[in-house]
């Protein structure tokens, strides 16, 4: 079974970053932060650790 995203509601971050990302992943990241109440920047953050504690890097040879 994969891995599963978990994100704990009302969580607070302590500083800002400017991302760029699509208009369809900022849509998609703005309804996960409606449907959770968790704030955007902290939406992305937690997204972003994920992806790095998840994260296999492949060579193009394999």
């Amino acid at each position: 079974m994969p891995d599963k995203f978990v994100i704990r509601k009302q969580t607070r971050s302590k500083s800002y970053m400017m991302l760029n990302v699509s208009p369809e992943t900022k849509a998609k990241v703005d309804q996960v932060s409606k449907d959770t109440g968790v704030p955007r920047v902290d939406v992305i953050a937690a997204m972003v650790e994920f992806a790095i504690e998840h994260l296999e890097v492949v060579d193009d040879d394999e």
